[in-house]
């Protein structure tokens, strides 16, 4: 455990001050066991095709005012303004605990530097940038290396996430030599979405709600690894949108799995990573359910926009050579949900 001249030395160095009685400060003072001052710059990198997917799903006239409202939408989580960061500095070499932890507001900016006063060890050290507000995703155990991970409400049934959350990592040794020590963490987004567009041109209904499935529920900062070990459904959101046809239902969450789903060959599931279900009420009192297959994987920072036609009945259709479509007509197992509006 660290004494309290350690901690009083990190408390002024933070302030740019550094007491006459510390033993590190004299010219004949033995510097060989004092750490240093490191000079690390964090990035915010954004690379996505939230704009492409959306000029290239949502590209006839009539898709306009979703795509608009939809972009206006997603500008909110995928961006490279920095908020909330965490930064925590982990002894990579022994047992992995913390050793330091601070917390900043990079104010908006895409990138900030600050000087961090680090004792000698071989550290691995992880920032992570806009989870606070979240919501749904957590961190648990940030004080070990090994167990310190970014994870969903154990619930499930849960909501989507409220923010796009960047991650970096970064290993610094500070040894008994050499300069001032400077580095660069950038920080990719961790995070991703999936969105409906339905067609009602023509169709009565009573209302509908979406929901995603398959994708992670957990995320390892220190080792960059996501978790698929507990299913979880995700609500979706009703995007708002003020003219026209199309209805839109979106979410966020973790990365779907990079391996596909191996079913027998004669299921629609077959080749998928991961799903959406749309359930329709109609105006008989029935429900009609809708499973979309997806065989491609939702990759971080990344959205998917599945585009459909509904049909009288309820049951959906779509021109996307990636998604599987299976309906159940009224479908009795869904009476128990509470019956939504559009």
């Amino acid at each position: 455990m660290r004494n309290l001249k350690y901690w009083a030395l990190c408390a002024c160095c933070a302030m740019g001050l550094v007491p006459a009685m510390t033993a590190c400060n004299g010219i004949d003072d033995d510097l060989s066991d004092c750490g240093k001052d490191v000079d690390l710059l964090y990035r915010m990198c954004l690379i996505t095709n939230m704009e492409t997917e959306i000029d290239s799903v949502l590209c006839e006239a009539g898709d306009q005012p979703v795509a608009n409202a939809l972009r206006q939408t997603m500008r909110q989580y995928f961006n490279d303004k920095g908020h909330d960061l965490d930064l925590s500095f982990y002894d990579r070499l022994n047992d992995g605990t913390r050793l330091l932890q601070q917390s900043k507001d990079m104010g908006g900016a895409t990138q900030a530097s600050y000087t961090i006063y680090l004792e000698q060890a071989d550290y691995r050290h992880t920032a992570v940038a806009n989870l606070a507000g979240n919501g749904v995703a957590e961190w648990l155990s940030p004080e070990w290396m090994s167990r310190s991970k970014i994870q969903n409400q154990q619930n499930d049934t849960i909501d989507s996430h409220r923010t796009g959350f960047f991650t970096g990592r970064h290993n610094v040794l500070v040894g008994k030599d050499g300069d001032r020590l400077t580095g660069i963490v950038d920080m990719y987004m961790a995070n991703d979405a999936a969105a409906v567009v339905i067609d009602t041109t023509g169709v009565r209904c009573n209302g509908m709600k979406a929901y995603i499935e398959g994708l992670g529920n957990s995320f390892q900062p220190a080792d960059s690894l996501f978790a698929h070990t507990k299913p979880q459904v995700v609500r979706t959101q009703l995007l708002p949108v003020s003219e026209g046809k199309e209805v839109c239902y979106y979410g966020m969450g973790f990365p779907s799995p990079d391996t596909a789903t191996r079913v027998t060959p004669s299921d629609v599931k077959v080749g998928s990573y991961w799903s959406m279900t749309l359930l329709v009420w109609m105006p008989d009192g029935t429900i009609t359910r809708n499973d979309l297959y997806v065989h491609e994987p939702l990759k971080a920072a990344n959205l998917k926009i599945i585009k459909l036609k509904m049909e009288p009945t309820g049951e959906v259709t779509t021109v996307d050579a990636e998604v599987g479509v299976s309906v159940q007509l009224n479908w009795e197992d869904g009476l128990h949900f509470e019956q939504p509006t559009i």
